[in-house]
């Protein structure tokens, strides 16, 4: 296990959308973040695609990353997203609801994907045992990607508010991650976080 300490810090600039390229408006404003004028995609989704493009060391958007059909296996556990058109279209993914997590083992090897992006993780009940379940799945040198639950509007209940302590990132630690990162937006309002195996 590595040393609890705080995770590194990615940060999102201001600026062009994480999935398409498109600078947004001030319209559709979520958290501080704006719906993009380009694809649409919500603000607090736009974190997740960088999560994703960060996780697998693409600099671009996300749409060219998957323009460029990457061999990467993705999984995706928990809610739907406004990311799953363009995850959709990679040659190798699957996913799963996050009941079907919290019910025991994923159905999968060990060592079966290289990201897995779980976008339920606020609502998980076991936070060690579900963090060493979706690192049990990743192969070594790949990612768990976490994230809030990516809403398509304002988040208004106070069960959605996600904190950032040391009790959602240091089980990923014990369960073998060998290092968290966080991925924020300009400004931090929206977090996800990368742990890599």
């Amino acid at each position: 296990m590595q040393n609890a300490a705080v995770p590194a810090f990615v940060s999102i600039p201001a600026g062009g959308c994480s999935v398409c390229g498109v600078v947004p408006s001030t319209r559709g404003q979520i958290a501080g973040l704006a719906d993009c004028d380009g694809c649409g995609t919500p603000g607090t989704a736009q974190v997740l695609a960088r999560g994703v493009t960060e996780a697998v060391g693409w600099p671009g958007t996300l749409s060219s990353w998957v323009a460029a059909a990457p061999r990467t296996r993705l999984l995706r556990v928990g809610d739907p997203t406004p990311l799953d058109g363009w995850l959709d279209r990679l040659p190798s993914t699957a996913m799963v609801e996050l009941a079907d997590q919290e019910a025991g083992r994923l159905a999968f090897a060990d060592a079966t994907w290289d990201l897995v992006a779980h976008t339920s993780w606020p609502r998980v009940r076991n936070l060690p045992a579900a963090a060493a379940e979706a690192l049990r799945v990743v192969q070594p040198g790949g990612s768990l990607l976490i994230a809030p639950r990516v809403a398509t509007a304002a988040l208004t209940e106070p069960s959605e508010v996600w904190h950032l302590g040391t009790d959602v990132w240091v089980p990923l630690l014990h369960a073998g991650a060998r290092d968290v990162r966080i991925v924020a937006s300009e400004p931090s309002v929206a977090l996800a976080l990368i742990a890599r195996r």
